[in-house]
């Protein structure tokens, strides 16, 4: 599929989705998710919903506690670009955090659960445009 960015070229290939987490116990419960394009580690910067084509998107997602893995699937206008890939946390930071580098004209979602757990999925939206 032209255009085509899938999730394990972002993790694992270029700029990649760095994960980290903290060591918790208990059924985890998700605070917020985030986008924008500056900050590091869990602090996000310049919050955004619309971001222009060829910016990187920085991804922010809290859970109180967090899990020791999340699944991640990234659609753009409906159609599924990659996922559902189920990635396990690193426990360093205290939230799930990523890039999504040079991201094409669309409307974005953004759906992360937590394998095995009766948490409702986080989703995330934003625009990017020409």
């Amino acid at each position: 599929m032209a255009g085509r960015q899938p999730l394990s070229h972002l993790m694992v290939v270029a700029l990649g989705l760095l994960l980290a987490a903290c060591s918790s116990s208990g059924a985890p419960e998700i605070q917020s998710i985030g986008f924008g394009t500056g900050g590091s580690g869990c602090d996000l910067t310049d919050k955004a919903s619309t971001f222009p084509a060829g910016v990187t998107v920085l991804l922010v997602a809290t859970f109180s506690p967090l899990p020791s893995s999340v699944t991640i699937t990234l659609t753009r206008d409906a159609a599924l670009i990659d996922g559902p890939t189920t990635i396990k946390v690193d426990a360093s930071l205290g939230c799930v955090n990523g890039r999504l580098p040079n991201l094409e004209a669309g409307h974005y979602k953004i759906v992360v659960t937590v394998p095995a757990s009766e948490m409702p999925p986080l989703t995330g939206e934003f625009d990017v445009t020409p």
